[in-house]
């Protein structure tokens, strides 16, 4: 039970325990049931459906006008477009971007799971994604990231 698994496995697991343990009870073979005073471990939570116009308003908050607005407003559409994880994609280079086949490398040393994976992007994400970078000084490597203030710190 003290295995690092999947609040489901161990959920299941106990419920098992806590059957088999009853019947000793019952049959008066131990006294208490040991696996009472082991707590149900809450599973995550599913993916909520966010109705389009708490999205929309969300989108509109960033001021577009701005490097950091336009860099939020970009962000926020990349997280929602491909459901990348924020700390992946605040991580991401220019050369994480492939414009042109409209997709995303997030490499595995920088991925959660360890494993290199490639995302799909919709074009009105690489619209934005294509300012953005074509909107950094000149004189920034490419090892600023991509979603970085306008001093080119990340967030």
């Amino acid at each position: 039970m003290e295995e690092n698994i999947k609040p489901a496995t161990y959920n299941l697991r106990r419920a098992y325990l806590k059957c088999f343990f009853e019947y000793l009870k019952e049959e008066d073979i131990i006294s208490s049931n040991p696996v009472t005073t082991l707590p149900k471990r809450k599973a995550q939570d599913k993916i909520i459906d966010i109705p389009i116009d708490v999205l929309q308003q969300l989108l509109a908050l960033p001021d577009k006008t701005s490097f950091t607005g336009l860099v939020d407003h970009c962000l926020i559409l990349l997280m929602m477009d491909c459901g990348i994880r924020p700390k992946e994609a605040l991580t991401l280079k220019v050369s994480d971007f492939d414009i042109k086949h409209n997709c995303v490398t997030i490499l595995a040393e920088l991925a959660k799971t360890g494993v290199s994976r490639t995302l799909p992007l919709s074009i009105e994400t690489v619209r934005p994604i294509t300012k953005v970078i074509s909107s950094r000084p000149k004189d920034w490597n490419n090892n600023v990231p991509v979603f970085c203030s306008c001093s080119g710190v990340t967030y």
